[in-house]
């Protein structure tokens, strides 16, 4: 449930850091099996390196791509099976919004 007056569709909307920069970025992930699927599908941008982890159930992917609204809710809709390795601004980013989400949500 919710909180009173909390929208969550109205947060991801407005949340400012979705826009992105615009710049050209390195961006490194860690990509759950159940997603694995989505690197035959979906065009990376520039470079896409894809490697074995170290961890069964999870691959390393990394690419260029511009820091956009496309790439940001891209990754937010890969919830819980993406992991931001780099850049650290984004993936620091990404925490304080869930925990922001999660604030709404305890209690």
């Amino acid at each position: 449930m919710q909180p009173l007056g909390f929208k969550l569709d109205e947060f991801i909307k407005n949340d400012i850091s979705r826009i992105g920069t615009g710049k050209e970025i390195v961006i490194q992930i860690l990509l759950h099996r159940d997603w694995w699927f989505i690197l035959d599908e979906y065009n990376f941008g520039k470079e896409l390196s894809i490697k074995d982890s170290q961890h069964g159930d999870w691959k390393e992917a990394s690419f260029k791509a511009e820091d956009s609204r496309r790439v940001r809710e891209w990754l937010w809709g890969l919830e819980q099976g993406v992991i931001i390795q780099k850049p650290k601004w984004l993936r620091e980013e990404y925490k304080s919004k869930l925990k922001t989400i999660q604030s709404h949500y305890n209690g």
